[in-house]
């Protein structure tokens, strides 16, 4: 972790002497070099030496040569040959490192020069790791100290002087009143002392954990969680205790807030830390599964949830999942939700578990189900009332139509019953995507008994003339489709819904128009004609042509069946007109059995 190069300055006249110094290896991590010789002492504050070691008399060497290396702080080292070269003096002694004495075989001078290398090597790594300590302990925020067997303190980190509002030399191999000003009389007292917990610590030599209470300078109370360790020396001998200790006392309070805010809810709930263990429970879980809420903390929550409620499979986010329990004699519906509580990096660090008794909500859900059901089968009734009277109404309509003309009402029969053949065989199909829908089917077989309404509105000599009709009563005659259009619109519109309504007008209005765009009244074209009135139009045309009119005598079904085929695509949708005879023996037998009367 370190690399050190030593200067090493040598006073001497024995050029053996500097060469059994200069063989000497380096210690690890170590180099070392010689520096060239010096004239005189004057010249040492030219110089960077580490190390200076002096193979000269004594008298040779000044007094202030401490004063002479300046700002450098080097190892002074004196070599004594007998008694012409001892030195005396004290205040050279006082200033020297190390004295060598003589002699000075090569194995004797090569472990001077080991020695003095071994010990620098020492102090190096003895700097370095008190060091690498005080920097370790002044980086952590946490509160770090050492003590020895007495209680007295030996050293502290940063975050401790700020603590306490003093120094480090101020602690230094203080005790614990003096560093916290506390008296006697109130340690005597006072519950927020870390001493009784030291002892605790010596007399089981290992580390323990504790929630300690200490009051600081101005009075205010400050809540540890203390990690505090013993020491020992190379014989295992106790020699002191180190100690950790976190301020807790924002989490403490968050708790204490946690705890306020969980017991002020009106349901049970519970907090679970990351590793599946209830942190805090609060006092609603005691009335409603009737445990100790402190006797929770800790517990495993997995096991206590299958164990109490026969409840294995965790929930999913969001989801409520209904619960029934029987707490203390009394039928609870519980309702059950776990949502996990994320840290601000969104990663799970647990959940939030909390059980509503939702009894008295089930038992109103029960009774406004049975009302529900009640008023359902209510609606259903008078819809039933409604749609009979909505049928008699154009039960009604139908018969205004006949009543002016027996032929009309022939008409509408047949034609209902041919609309409905034909809706059958396209729905077979598919061939029109609008017909998937099944009311709007229903709603053109209703439909079909007020396609010719408008002839209500024409007069009798028109409506029930034998014979031909001239121009203008042909053009009177052909009114009826918006004039049917307009009766539907004044009628039919406050007493059904939308579609029944738009159903019923496409087909009075537009059921006279051709594919071609040659009809009336507005000479749609193609897709553009309603849906029901491309079926409307086939039918009608149909039972037109097998049935007696005052222009012309019945035709048979083969002839009409030729008819539709050729003005398929012409007059008729050739989709529907297709349907139609794919549809032909349906047609035929309600031909025979309610037109020609044909069992």
């Amino acid at each position: 972790m370190y690399y050190e190069l030593l200067h090493i300055l040598v006073f001497t006249q024995d050029q053996d002497f500097l060469r059994i110094l200069q063989a000497v290896p380096a210690q690890a991590q170590f180099e070392h070099v010689f520096l060239p010789a010096l004239p005189a002492f004057s010249a040492l504050d030219c110089v960077d030496a580490d190390v200076i070691i002096m193979d000269i008399p004594a008298k040779q060497i000044p007094p202030d040569i401490r004063m002479r290396c300046g700002s450098a702080h080097p190892q002074l080292i004196y070599c004594e040959r007998g008694a012409e070269q001892r030195l005396e003096d004290s205040r050279l002694l006082a200033v020297m490192d190390a004295l060598w004495e003589a002699p000075y075989s090569e194995e004797r001078l090569t472990c001077f020069f080991q020695l003095l290398l071994r010990g620098i090597r020492q102090r190096k790594e003895l700097w370095l790791a008190k060091n690498l300590l005080d920097t370790t302990i002044d980086s952590v925020p946490d509160l770090v100290w050492f003590k020895n067997v007495k209680g007295a303190h030996l050293k502290v980190n940063q975050s401790f002087c700020d603590m306490v509002g003093k120094t480090k030399q101020q602690c230094y191999n203080r005790g614990h009143y003096y560093i916290w000003d506390i008296d006697a009389e109130e340690y005597a007292q006072g519950e927020y002392v870390c001493l009784e917990s030291e002892d605790i610590v010596m007399q089981k030599k290992k580390t323990c954990v504790f929630d300690e209470k200490v009051k600081k300078q101005n009075g205010e109370m400050v809540q540890f969680t203390t990690y505090k360790s013993p020491i020992f020396d190379e014989d295992g001998a106790l020699i002191g205790t180190m100690g950790i200790a976190r301020d807790v006392t924002d989490w403490k309070n968050m708790t204490a807030e946690i705890g306020i805010i969980l017991n002020s809810l009106a349901s049970a709930a519970m907090l679970v830390d990351r590793e599946g263990h209830i942190f805090m429970a609060n006092t609603m879980v005691r009335k409603v599964f009737g445990c100790d809420p402190k006797a929770l903390a800790g517990q495993d929550y997995a096991r206590w949830k299958m164990l109490e409620l026969q409840q294995e499979q965790p929930l999913q986010q969001g989801e409520h999942r209904l619960l029934e329990y029987n707490s203390q004699g009394e039928h609870l519906f519980l309702s059950m939700r776990e949502e996990p509580l994320l840290d601000v990096f969104q990663q799970p660090v647990g959940c939030f578990v909390i059980f509503q008794d939702v009894t008295e909500h089930k038992k109103h859900l029960e009774l406004l189900e049975n009302y529900q059901k009640e008023l359902e089968s209510n609606v259903r009734m008078k819809t039933r009332t409604i749609n009979d009277i909505q049928r008699r109404i154009f039960s009604s309509f139908a018969y205004l139509v006949t009543s002016r003309d027996s032929a009309t009402g022939d008409h509408i029969r047949n034609t209902s019953r041919y609309v409905d053949i034909l809706l059958d065989e396209l729905c077979r199909e598919g061939t029109i995507p609008a017909l998937n829908d099944g009311d709007f089917c229903q709603n053109i077989s209703r439909a079909v008994p007020l396609h010719d309404i408008g002839k209500i509105a024409i007069p009798d000599a028109v409506l029930k003339k034998q014979g031909k009709y001239t121009a203008e009563e042909y053009a009177l005659m052909r009114r009826h489709a918006e004039l049917g259009g307009r009766i539907l619109a004044k009628t039919l519109a406050p007493l059904e819904d939308f579609q029944y309504y738009k159903v019923a007008a496409d087909m009075a209005v537009y059921h006279h128009e051709r594919w071609d765009g040659q009809g009336y009244p507005r000479g749609l074209q193609g897709e553009n004609i309603p849906v029901p009135a491309r079926i409307m139009a086939v039918a009608d045309v149909f039972d037109s042509l097998i049935s007696n009119r005052p222009f012309h005598q019945a035709l048979t079904i083969e002839q009409a069946y030729v008819i539709i085929k050729a003005n398929a695509g012409t007059q008729f949708d050739p989709v529907v007109a297709a349907a139609f005879i794919m549809a032909r023996p349906q047609i035929e037998r309600s031909v025979r059995e309610n037109v020609y009367r044909i069992k």
